[in-house]
Parts: structure tokens; sequence; C-alpha cells
């Protein structure tokens, strides 16, 4: 077993969690559906910092290095996960499992309904990799405009409207 700490991300670490996301981009390449796509630069570390200061973000550490990051940002009663992601090095280890639940459990302690995301529909490392921890496809949009205009966002930034959805995790 790994020895993983969660912790809350600090200012300061806003350079390692854009590398970390930069690193796990890198398990896209392996999707030929995706080669048209612009899938995104990782978020800059000034972006990252910007997240931080919301308060809600954690970090995985493995002997003091960060492995792993779940950048989160309140919404009204909702927390909403900007990005969950786990260096190239140590994906498939549970890091992302650990830090995705670490996050539900402060979220629903500090008073949140529900976390929501957006995600790849059918990367198995997205939708299905929820799906199992609890989280739901939002099947009526009209009821999260939030979401809505996100996901219409990045289908009028070329994002074929049947790759993206919108997820849900009620913590009550």
């Amino acid at each position: 077993m790994i020895d993983w700490r969660i912790r809350l991300a600090r200012p300061g670490d806003g350079a390692a969690m854009s590398e970390i996301e930069a690193s796990a981009a890198h398990l896209f390449e392996q999707y030929e559906e995706f080669d048209d796509l612009v899938i995104g630069a990782a978020r800059t570390p000034q972006q990252f910092e910007s997240i931080i200061r919301k308060g809600r973000s954690l970090v995985a550490e493995l002997d003091g290095r960060i492995i792993g990051l779940a950048a989160a940002v309140p919404f009204s009663r909702e927390l909403h996960l900007e990005e969950l992601s786990v260096g190239c090095d140590w994906q498939g280890q549970g890091a992302g499992a650990l830090l995705l639940s670490a996050l539900c459990i402060d979220a629903r302690a500090s008073g949140f309904q529900a976390v929501t995301l957006e995600t790849f529909c059918e990367v198995p490392w997205n939708r299905p990799f929820y799906g199992r921890r609890g989280f739901e496809v939002v099947e009526d949009l009209a009821a999260h405009p939030r979401l809505k205009e996100d996901l219409y966002r990045k289908i009028s930034a070329g994002m074929p409207a049947h790759v993206r959805c919108a997820m849900i995790k009620f913590l009550t």
C-alpha cells in the first residue's frame, strides 16, 4: 500500500499542479478519436493559484512531492471539480480515487449539497471512473444552468457535443 498524504492545496502549489495536469494529459494520446480535438493546454500556475485561493482544492503528496490534485471551486451550495489529475508515473495506483473521496468528504462536512464536474463521456478514466464513485450524468441541463453554460461554451469552441457530459454527486 502506498502512503499517500492528502492535504489542502496552499499558495505556491500552482506550479506543481500545472505540471501534474500537463503530465496527466498525455493519457489522451492513446485515443485516436482525440487526435482532431483540441483538449486544451494545462492551466498555468497562476490559474491554479487563483483556484487555490478559493480554499477547496486538495493535493496528494508522496514523500513531500505533489503527485496528484483535485482542484475545486464553490458555486453556491455545490462544489465544482475543475480538474482531477494524477501524474503519469502515479496513475492507476489509487491516488485519484483517494483525492476524489477526500474532496467529497470535505465538501459534505463543509455543508455543500453536491459535487459537480464536466468530463469526457467515453474515456474510461473519466465518466465511467466518476460513475463508479456515485456521480450521475446530468440529463436535465436546464436544471443546472451553470453546467449547461460551461458545456455550451466548450461546444461553441469546437468540442463535439457528444464528447462531453456534466455529472453530479449529491452529498445528502
